[in-house]
């Protein structure tokens, strides 16, 4: 369906923007971290709340913070 692509191509655009605050993250990280992070990176508030809905919890690697920012970007 051509909506779903359209909502897919969202949720990327979300999280391709969020990530490019979070390259200089260390791990573990969590939540909280990672927003203070992205502020300090000069995120906009796209990214800062893309961050805020991740949840409370500590990432151990890049792989499973992206995966959770995939995650909760489908909801869009």
């Amino acid at each position: 369906m051509p909506d779903d692509t359209l909502e897919d191509d969202i949720a990327a655009a979300a999280v391709v923007n969020a990530a490019r605050f979070l390259k200089g993250a260390r791990f573990p990280a969590r939540r909280e971290d990672l927003e203070r992070l992205a502020r300090q990176e000069g995120a906009d508030e796209d990214a800062l709340e893309e961050i805020r809905r991740l949840p409370d919890k500590e990432f151990r690697d890049p792989g499973q913070l992206f995966a959770a920012l995939g995650d909760e970007t489908k909801g869009l």
